[in-house]
């Protein structure tokens, strides 16, 4: 039912919020216990963020309640009031935690990034620019008789002035709108205010 021991997972609380917050009144002291069970529960399941099998089907509570060792009554009582505040739903998919992401560590955000990074191919003279096989594909459909010197561009730009972005192939497609945008601005301005020291950069 849940992640392979030894696997490290985190969920983030913020303490002011837990003492001061609406969650004070909303559930007595008893419930505020199994709504804290219930996001560590959640933090360890196949899907994080959902109580749910590994093919996505709900656990039942009968089930749920005897993991967290509590009455089934006071399980069904703390997900009313929880599902009526907004803080959980429920489908024919399981019990899922409303805004899972609030929930989660900057370290697992961060290894996110990492993981989406390590599934990207380097490009350029200095192999730094990243993108995704399916990125590189739609790099050359859009741009098959330059692609490869757009991304020897960007690579130069990088290496050059130490720039960094979060998305080289939506960078690349930014810089070719803007492109687009400068030979518009010279076509319709006449000649003397194109060659002025004035002319608009669009970068």
């Amino acid at each position: 039912m849940t992640r392979a021991a030894g696997k490290k997972t985190w969920i983030k609380l913020y303490p002011l919020q837990c003492l001061q917050g609406s969650i004070r009144w909303q559930l007595d002291s008893a419930e505020r216990g199994v709504w804290y069970d219930l996001l560590n529960l959640a933090a360890i399941m196949p899907t994080p963020g959902v109580i749910a099998d590994s093919d996505m089907k709900p656990i039942p509570h009968q089930f749920v309640a005897h993991q967290l060792n509590i009455p089934l009554e006071l399980l069904e009582n703390t997900l009313q009031k929880c599902q009526a505040e907004g803080r959980i739903s429920e489908n024919d998919t399981g019990l899922h935690v409303v805004h899972w992401e609030v929930y989660q560590s900057e370290y697992q955000r961060q290894e996110k990034a990492r993981h989406t990074t390590l599934n990207k191919g380097k490009y350029g003279e200095f192999e730094n620019v990243l993108l995704t096989d399916n990125e590189y594909q739609k790099l050359k459909e859009a741009f098959p008789s330059d692609f490869g010197q757009r991304i020897e561009n960007l690579a130069s730009y990088m290496e050059s002035q130490g720039k960094r972005y979060k998305s080289h192939y939506a960078t690349i497609l930014n810089w070719s709108r803007r492109d687009v945008g400068k030979a518009k601005v010279s076509r319709d301005l006449p000649r003397q205010y194109t060659d002025s020291p004035d002319y608009p950069d669009l970068a």
